[in-house]
């Protein structure tokens, strides 16, 4: 009969060792092989939801772009003060300060440190907005509200000042606002004060409201009769 091999057996040993090491497995410390476990799979139940964290994948761009970082309901939030200060729009546009749901501009200080006061000069506040100054704002080209106004106690603010404001503005050309009104500030506004006024603005031309009525300009049918 033929004899085994011992170096043969030798080999066949050492192979099987190398198999579990590859495997997980290995040896204790007598030496014995340890058992290999065999890898559990999870099988979902069939009525299993998957939850996402609610700030992460359906408001990862509202997030780095505006610091709106957690979902509520169909649109997403700004929760947290950091979440304003590291976004884009904080670095960008001074949008810095969290405030209810939104990350806004609140102050001098947001405008000053970011990009919209060191390349374009707009380093003040006024109404939610980082500006140059009134006179150089959208507030002075759309409304006539080219005066700064620092004794509001609300926060400094532009406010209308000049009767020649109220001609250059979006008002006056679209609406017919051309005319300083009377009062006292803050209360003075940009009106329509004559049936020219509206005769020359957009919305007569393109809406029919070329007619004076307490201050704004009107439909000739919406002004009520004066009686006799």
């Amino acid at each position: 009969m033929k004899r085994d091999d011992p170096e043969g057996l030798r080999g066949g040993v050492v192979g099987s060792l190398l198999l579990l090491a590859l495997l997980g497995g290995g040896c204790d410390a007598a030496g014995s092989a340890k058992q290999v476990p065999e890898r559990a799979t999870a099988v979902p139940s069939a009525s299993a939801t998957v939850t996402l964290p609610a700030h992460d994948a359906p408001c990862r761009e509202p997030c780095r772009r505006e610091g709106h970082c957690r979902a509520s309901g169909t649109r997403c939030v700004a929760s947290r003060p950091e979440d304003c200060a590291r976004a884009d729009a904080c670095r960008e546009h001074g949008r810095c300060t969290h405030r209810h749901d939104e990350c806004v501009v609140a102050s001098d200080a947001d405008c000053t440190g970011a990009l919209a006061c060191k390349e374009q000069g707009r380093c003040q506040e006024r109404h939610g907005l980082c500006v140059v100054s009134c006179e150089d704002s959208r507030f002075c080209r759309d409304e006539g509200r080219c005066r700064d106004d620092a004794s509001s106690p609300t926060g400094a603010r532009c406010v209308v000042g000049r009767a020649e404001d109220c001609r250059r503005s979006a008002r006056c050309r679209d609406e017919g606002r051309c005319s300083l009104s009377g009062g006292a500030s803050p209360l003075v506004d940009c009106v329509a004060e004559s049936d020219a006024d509206c005769a020359a603005s957009t919305w007569c031309r393109d809406l029919g409201r070329c007619r004076l009525g307490d201050g704004a300009c009107v439909v000739a049918e919406a002004i009520p009769e004066q009686p006799e």
